[in-house]
């Protein structure tokens, strides 16, 4: 497993606590019905949500993908941000590859590609 992060601020640089997360595997339907995680034989189904601390971070650990069978596949990050005493929200959505290494922390930033043409 690998730990991606981030940290979620606001324009004027203070942390945007009121933030949640939700990462989802996505991969090639035409490939395979489900994903699997090749070395521990698990299926890998649903999605992970979590919310930021009071810093604005957040932080979880990934199978990385070159783990996941099909070899298609992506995470799919979505940042929701509630604006404090109002309903207003804004969204952040992007997608991932998470590497395999020896020192597994990864800033998702640097983790960021191109939306797959598999994806509908």
């Amino acid at each position: 497993m690998a730990t991606v992060y981030n940290n979620i601020d606001k324009v004027a640089g203070d942390p945007q606590s009121s933030a949640t997360v939700k990462i989802e595997l996505l991969f090639d339907k035409d490939e395979a019905s489900v994903a699997k995680h090749v070395s521990s034989e698990v299926m890998i189904q649903g999605y992970f949500s979590t919310s930021v601390n009071t810093a604005g971070e957040w932080s979880t650990s990934l199978v990385p993908n070159s783990e996941i069978t099909p070899s298609d596949n992506v995470y799919f990050v979505t940042e929701t941000i509630t604006e404090a005493g109002s309903s207003k929200q804004s969204v952040t959505s992007y997608y991932v590859t998470v590497p395999v290494s020896a020192t597994p922390v990864f800033w998702v930033g640097g983790l960021i590609v191109p939306k797959p043409g598999w994806v509908q």
